[in-house]
Order: structure tokens, then sequence, then C-alpha cells
């Protein structure tokens, strides 16, 4: 009789339900070069709004109209999650079409 682990039924959960994000790439596929172009075009583009939000801030005039310190802070870690996305898919794509 071979010694069988037990996976606890929280950890089974968790690896059957663990959460996707191919809602962050483009809704035509991941397959290829085309869909990682409008992946990372999606990409670029919320970066770039982001980061436009943020410069009006301080290119935008009324004080009363500026956001908070909370909510700035959560742009600039929004645009930075982006950029490591963009990384990330560049990365994955790469090691799908090229594997070692």
């Amino acid at each position: 009789m071979k010694n069988q682990t037990q996976i606890p039924n929280s950890i089974r959960q968790i690896f059957e339900h663990r959460p996707t994000f191919e809602h962050r790439l483009s809704p035509t596929g991941f397959d290829t070069p085309i869909d990682l172009v409008n992946s990372i075009d999606l990409m670029t583009t919320r970066a770039n709004g982001v980061l436009h939000a943020i410069m009006m801030q301080f290119l935008g005039g009324a004080e009363q109209s500026r956001l908070s310190d909370d909510i700035m802070i959560g742009l600039i870690d929004s645009a930075i999650q982006e950029i490591n996305d963009i990384e990330s898919t560049v990365t994955a794509f790469a090691a799908i079409k090229n594997p070692r």
C-alpha cells in the first residue's frame, strides 16, 4: 500500500478555484504575436491613463479638485502593477513560444 499524503480540503479548494488573470489580456486570446501586441496595447493604455491622471493633479489647477494622498498612492501603485503585468505577460508569452 502506497503512502498517500492527504491534501487538506482548504488547500485543494484554493487550487481548484484560484483566480485567473486572463481578463487582463486581450479578448482575442493569447496564441499569436498579434494577441501579445493587443494585450500589451491594452496594458499600456491603462498605465498611461493612470499616469495621466496623476500628472493632471500636478498641472491641473484648483486645489479643491486635488486627490487625497491615499488615492494618489493607489494610482501610482496601479501604474506600477500594470507595468509589472506587461513584463510578466511578455515573459510568459516567450516561455510558451520558446520552451527550453
